[in-house]
């Protein structure tokens, strides 16, 4: 081989061991060393920073946990008063003992969604609300329902709402004087007008309220009310609101004349209205 082709040879196999140096350092080079040197370091950061981490939540939930058995335990936040309001049929201590909480009871054990459920599930509550007072106070708030009319149920009478719902039995103990409320078979549709009503009748738009009714009968194509002065009044329960303002101008003319006290019954048509007197004359208005 000529000198020439010798030195090219050489040349290659040097530039070649450079290459594959570059391409494959050794394990011992220093660059590699000092990267695993790093990569460990940062490794053991990592584990000690998790650790310290877990640590720190571990000592947070057990003073949590201590806390709430402390607040859950300590005679500090005992019940030493109970507050009420809103009841007006009820009484305050029919309220605190409908609650199940009694003084000494923690105020953190106590459940308020509990509370609140036994409340409200007295048929004279509409809902409740319970709010704790710290350090030691309870306050109780019911929204009673309203009675607006005596229903019959099985041979009994019961309290009823504006909607015609059963709230409870009548009884001495909260008696209230109400028209009874009688509805026949295939009138059941006027349901839907019976909380207009009732509302009407409560703000005295003609004259009287509901004290002033003895009892109001819906049927097919009729409805009458009995007033307690002893005078009946028929309408059609479709037309309700225009016969019974019919009639309580017609009300209020016979009682301007002093005809008042001889009428027995009154009967509207539209804007007709047919008055029947004791003797049982009748006469026609409007």
């Amino acid at each position: 081989m000529s000198t020439l082709a010798m030195q090219r040879a050489s040349r290659a196999a040097k530039a070649s061991r450079r290459r594959n140096a570059r391409r494959e350092p050794g394990r011992e080079s220093p660059g590699f060393l000092a990267m695993a040197v790093c990569g460990a370091g940062r490794l053991v950061l990592r584990l000690g920073l998790l650790a310290l981490l877990l640590a720190l939540l571990a000592g947070v939930s057990l003073g949590l946990l201590a806390g709430y058995r402390w607040m859950t335990s300590s005679p500090f936040f005992a019940v030493d008063s109970i507050s009420v309001s809103g009841a007006a049929r009820l009484t305050e201590a029919e309220v605190a003992r409908r609650a199940g909480v009694e003084r000494g009871d923690n105020l953190f054990a106590l459940s308020i969604d509990r509370v609140e459920e036994r409340l409200s599930a007295h048929p004279w509550v509409e809902r409740a609300a319970v709010v704790r007072e710290l350090p030691s106070g309870l306050a109780l708030h019911v929204t009673e329902r309203t009675p607006c009319m005596w229903v019959r149920r099985g041979g009994e009478l019961y309290y009823a709402d504006a909607q015609g719902v059963v709230i409870d039995k009548v009884g001495p103990d909260r008696f209230a004087s109400l028209p009874l409320f009688e509805m026949e078979v295939g009138a059941e549709d006027w349901l839907d007008q019976l909380p207009a009503f009732m509302e009407a009748l409560r703000q005295g738009r003609w004259g009287f309220g509901p004290e002033g009714v003895s009892w109001m009968r819906v049927a097919p194509g009729r409805m009458e009310l009995a007033l307690r002065s002893g005078v009946r009044l028929r309408l059609d329960p479709i037309a309700w609101s225009e016969g019974l303002d019919s009639l309580s101008r017609v009300m209020a003319d016979l009682k301007a004349r002093g005809e008042w006290a001889s009428a027995e019954r009154l009967t509207a048509s539209g804007e007709k209205v047919w008055v029947g007197f004791s003797g049982g004359d009748t006469s026609r208005h409007g």
